[in-house]
């Protein structure tokens, strides 16, 4: 019968756990690009643009969400964009000298080629995505006809569906 010391079974325990664990990481590692690949295809619609009469760019992703709104708008598709104020600018702008969130986007699409009056800012603030869509949709003229949304490609599936239980087929 073999001699082992005191612990060192629980040692070979414990080594046993660090090395399972360390082969699992790695596994994980190798797996999770794949893993996330599959996932993310899931997240990402793409649809095909068609004439609209607004372009809506939802906040975050500042300057990129910008610049798409502004080559969509330049490429003739929509003859306005629509931007929601944020209810975080009313209350840093109440506290002092700060520039609006929607000002500097604003000020970005002007500087990217998009006439000032072709630039809508809703007169509400929104604080999360369902929101912001809800002030959109009510800032629109016209009924039953589609608009364009920006917004980041990860959210475009989540985005599609609040406006869909929002405006119905208006996208």
């Amino acid at each position: 019968m073999p001699i082992t010391r005191p612990g060192a079974t629980r040692r070979r325990r414990i080594l046993a756990s660090v090395l399972g664990g360390i082969s699992f990481g790695a596994v994980f590692i190798c797996a999770a690009p794949s893993l996330a690949g599959v996932v993310g295809a899931h997240l990402i619609v793409r649809n095909q643009l068609v004439p609209a009469q607004a372009i809506i760019v939802l906040a975050g992703g500042y300057p990129i969400r910008e610049r798409e709104a502004a080559a969509v708008y330049r490429e003739g598709l929509a003859p306005r964009i629509i931007l929601v104020r944020e209810w975080l600018d009313e209350q840093k702008s109440a506290a002092g000298n700060y520039e609006p969130y929607w000002q500097s986007r604003h000020n970005l699409l002007v500087r990217l080629g998009v006439p000032p009056g072709a630039i809508t800012i809703a007169d509400q603030s929104a604080c999360m995505t369902a929101d912001e869509l809800e002030i959109a949709a009510a800032t629109l003229e016209e009924t039953g006809r589609p608009v364009i949304l920006v917004t980041s490609k990860y959210h475009t599936r989540r985005v599609g569906l609040l406006w869909h239980q929002i405006e119905g087929d208006r996208v």
